[in-house]
């Protein structure tokens, strides 16, 4: 019924006081409740054992005659003139035990399972009390016999009834009649007696004759269970489902909410804003409660404010609906009425292309299971006909096949305009990954490797046909489709519309380009690296929760999609380049800082930021793409991460074209010179270390750094000579240290790109061997970051150069997944920190990490190595973090000389 136990407190007479009324209230709604639903007896007893709960109270604070004459007439007023009579020691009703003789009795029905004979459908004197003579109800005589339960057998109703279809008795309205199909012709029902007004208003139904018919027609009346804490508008929604004729069941406790959902389940659950915080809990006791009874029970929540910690807790505990601050009761009775709706979508249809019985039996099996419809076709030529017959949302094709293999079938399938949008998706075991993109290449959507999970299959299909049904139906009806009752959202719009948007917004923005906004480029670090080790459908659920996080962080007017397997497209309202950077760091800020969580285990993923204002000048939309993702690609070489697009300048044009030509000169041997900072043992040693600099002399003396030249040099391709300029220039010195009995070791920085130039190992080799420095005294530097993204191509150099005595060192090092297989995995001697792990009031877990980085190079016998370290607290954190070498200007300057005293450092 509605209400749980009564909670009363028995201690302080204002706190008795103040409970009372709604104590009382909830007495009003049991009684309510017995007069729409019938007197039964367990409700009886409930509201029996709640008088006298009261009364002892009210007794013992003094309140027991106001108690008894409020009872009292409440009982009198509610009880109907059909109801039994009132107990003369309880005051509650005393039910028959056996039903008058007005109420009809439906024919028998023989029972196999029921041994006892048919009882006679006539009553009689004896077993039923005389029935009504006035108008007043049936006359009852009194009986002197005890209140009791009696648990029946399991087919004591099935000796009484037949399986009819259930009418559900409302308090205002006759059941509607049933509709039934023409064609079926049962035989004709037995006469079932007309119901009148003395039949009990509740009835439990039979079961369904259909079950499907019956999953898909909405719910007459409801059952609801409403977690509130009595707040305003928690009453105004309790009264709205109550004058729908909806069955609420009101409670104030989670623990008692958990339980009732483990005993009977609801057909919805809605919690209000006090008990957000316990929101995971009863999510998961209902995630339990949907698995064991197989039935949808949807999930809807109340908050206050919009948070990101709450739509997190809201999308782990599985909320339908997350209704955030409501302007009144109307927004939350519509959405709690489309969440009741039955859904309307039509089952997914796929298309199985496999020339492997067993396979394909594999593969429908598991699609079936999920409730979609399959058609398998094991003939590829008998593919295309099948497209027309079947109509499918989807093709999951196999791609080695004989006579026709999957790319060939997939470019005659995108011939044909009717199928051009129709998702084509791979299942094969084919391993490698240069087949892989020439059948994404032929026109094929995703590849997916075999051997796959079924929970991994199902979400790959269902992934690509919701895309597929949400961009027919805006091509249908020019809007973009609300989702499906029910149904995870994203908030997520797709390519098409957001371009459409920016290239509206740009037009504007030439007439107004006042704060026209700006797009976002959002790109995940080593995708590629993470949909091999992880698959596509864990992949796929890591990015639907960073859609979460850049939706919040972005807020409702940014316009977000996707764009690519591992990136992210935005329109941001504000689009100057300050507030964009700004976005832009926010945004990966929140993204780094997030515990994404894979296989129920936590990840950490790293994006790049690309950004670009609408106020510029662009020729259209595709020209602002590509300037965001220039921007992106950009930032993965930077610190900070994001980068904002700047137009180039005349002067800044001039100027880089003089810059280019001095790097030019540069390389012939005029004008770089290399600087040289002394990387120092903590614990003190005589091996002479240097780090080496390039640095270019200006025509007003002053030497410009690296910093400065080298992306001018990227942009000209020009990273290949300078590298091997610094190279050369580093192995004379060394030359020069050895005839002179100095042993020394230098550091050389090198770009990725230089390394994957073919050759370039058998150039080093060479090169040494020609300046006849042994391999000991190089140590090449290359960033970790690049290194993640292109350790397949410069695994074999890497070990090419460490046979030859060169050792290798990861330059702004952090701590990661990704980055932890490279300790594993390459032949390394040193790593060098990132910026992170520098700063002198880094946070406590920063501290905690970097003495778990230390801890992990050393068991890997590498060598850890601070640079830039400027002042002596940066010196002791490191020091005390057990921590190899330091270098910075605390140690020394750069200079030009290599006469540092190692001997004589003391830090």
């Amino acid at each position: 019924m509605a209400d749980g136990p009564m909670q009363v407190p028995s201690h302080g007479h204002d706190a008795f006081r103040r409970a009372l009324p709604a104590q009382l209230g909830l007495v009003g709604r049991r009684i309510d409740a017995l007069r729409a639903h019938g007197w039964d007896i367990n409700g009886l007893c409930l509201l029996d054992q709640d008088a006298r709960r009261l009364g002892e109270l009210g007794g013992q604070h003094g309140l027991e005659a106001s108690l008894l004459a409020t009872w009292k007439p409440s009982v009198r007023s509610q009880a109907p003139a059909s109801a039994p009579r009132a107990c003369p020691t309880t005051g509650t009703a005393r039910p028959w035990r056996r039903r008058p003789s007005a109420w009809p009795r439906p024919p028998p029905r023989p029972d196999p399972n029921c041994s006892a004979p048919r009882p006679s459908a006539t009553p009689t004197a004896s077993n039923h009390p005389p029935a009504a003579t006035g108008g007043a109800g049936p006359a009852m005589p009194p009986r002197r016999s005890r209140l009791c339960h009696v648990r029946p057998r399991p087919t004591h109703r099935r000796c009484w009834s037949r399986p009819i279809r259930a009418t559900r008795w409302t308090r205002r309205t006759m059941p509607r009649p049933v509709h039934r199909p023409p064609h079926r012709t049962p035989a004709p029902p037995r006469t079932v007696p007309r119901a009148t007004a003395a039949m009990p208003r509740h009835r439990p139904p039979p079961p369904s004759d259909n079950g499907n018919r019956a999953a898909a027609e909405p719910v007459d009346t409801p059952r609801v269970y409403h977690l509130t804490d009595g707040s305003g508008l928690g009453c105004e929604i309790d009264q709205a489902m109550e004058g729908a004729g909806w069955e609420i069941e009101v409670l104030a406790d989670a623990e008692e909410l958990q339980e009732l959902l483990a005993a009977l389940p609801p057909n919805l659950v809605v919690i209000d804003a006090a008990f957000v915080e316990g929101l995971e809990e009863i999510g998961a006791v209902l995630r339990a409660t949907r698995q064991r009874t197989g039935v949808r029970i949807p999930l809807a929540a109340i908050v206050e404010v919009d948070e990101l910690t709450t739509r997190l807790s809201a999308r782990r505990a599985g909320v339908d609906s997350l209704l955030i601050d409501p302007p009144g009761v109307e927004p939350v009775l519509e959405a709690l009425r489309a969440l009741l709706a039955p859904s309307s979508e039509s089952p997914f249809r796929v298309l199985i292309v496999e020339d492997d019985a067993s396979q394909a039996l594999f593969a429908e099996s598991i699609l079936r299971n999920a409730s979609m419809e399959t058609e398998v076709v094991d003939d590829p030529f008998d593919v295309l006909p099948a497209l027309e017959r079947f109509a499918p949302d989807m093709v999951l094709m196999d791609l080695h096949m004989p006579g026709c293999n999957g790319m060939e079938l997939t470019s005659l399938i995108r011939d044909d305009e009717r199928f051009l949008n129709l998702p084509i998706v791979f299942l094969s075991g084919e391993a490698d990954q240069d087949v892989q993109f020439e059948a994404l290449d032929a026109g094929g959507d995703d590849f997916i490797a075999k051997p796959v999970r079924p929970r991994h299959l199902i979400s790959a299909v269902q992934n690509r046909v919701r895309r597929a049904r949400a961009l027919a139906q805006r091509e249908h009806t020019g809007t973009i489709p609300a989702p499906a009752p029910g149904a995870p959202t994203t908030g997520l719009t797709d390519r098409g519309n957001l371009m459409a948007q920016a290239q509206s917004r740009l037009e504007a923005a030439r007439t107004q380009p006042a704060n026209a906004g700006g797009m976002l480029f959002l790109e995940v670090e080593g995708g590629a690296q993470l949909r091999d080790r992880l698959g596509l459908s864990t992949l796929e659920q890591l990015l639907s929760q960073a859609a979460i996080v850049i939706e919040t962080r972005l807020g409702p007017k940014a316009l977000i999609c996707r764009f690519g397997d591992a990136s992210f497209l935005a329109l941001a309202p504000d689009g100057t380049d300050d507030a964009l950077l700004q976005t832009g760091q926010a945004v990966r800020h929140a993204l780094s800082a997030y515990a994404f969580e894979a296989n129920d285990r936590p990840l950490r993923l790293r994006f790049s930021v690309g950004a670009a204002s609408l106020a510029h000048e662009f020729d259209d939309a595709g020209e602002l793409l590509n300037a965001a993702e220039r921007c992106c690609r950009k930032a993965r070489g930077s610190e900070r991460g994001v980068e904002v697009f700047q137009p180039e300048q005349n002067p800044d044009a001039a100027r880089e074209a003089a810059l280019l030509q001095r790097i030019r000169d540069g390389i012939d041997g005029q004008g770089f010179e290399l600087v040289f900072q002394p990387i120092v043992a903590v614990q003190g040693g005589d091996d002479a270390q240097y780090q080496t600099l390039l640095r270019m002399r200006e025509p007003d003396g002053r030497l410009m750094p690296a910093g400065e030249l080298i992306p001018v040099a990227m942009r000209a391709n020009l990273m290949l000579a300078v590298d091997r300029w610094v190279v050369d220039t580093a192995l004379e010195m060394l030359r020069d240290a050895a005839h002179a009995n100095r042993q020394t070791r230098l550091f050389v920085p090198q770009a990725i790109d230089t390394l994957r130039e073919d050759g370039q190992a058998a150039w080093l080799v060479d090169r040494l061997a020609a300046a006849g420095v042994p391999g000991s005294a190089l140590v090449l530097e290359l960033r970790a970051d690049d290194v993640v993204v292109h350790q397949q191509s410069i695994d074999a150099l890497c070990h090419t150069l460490s046979d030859a005595g060169v050792g290798l060192c990861l330059a702004r090092f952090e701590l990661g997944e990704q980055t932890r297989t490279l300790l594993e995995r390459l032949p390394l001697a040193y790593v060098k920190l990132g910026s992170k792990y520098l700063e002198a009031n880094s946070a406590q877990d920063v501290r905690d990490e970097l003495r778990v980085l230390i801890d992990e190079a050393h068991r890997h016998n590498l060598q850890v190595i601070g640079h830039r370290v400027e002042d002596a607290q940066s010196a002791a954190t490191l020091w005390m973090s057990g921590i190899d070498f330091i270098q910075g200007n605390l140690v020394q300057r750069a200079d030009a000389a290599t006469t540092f005293d190692f001997q004589s450092a003391v830090l």
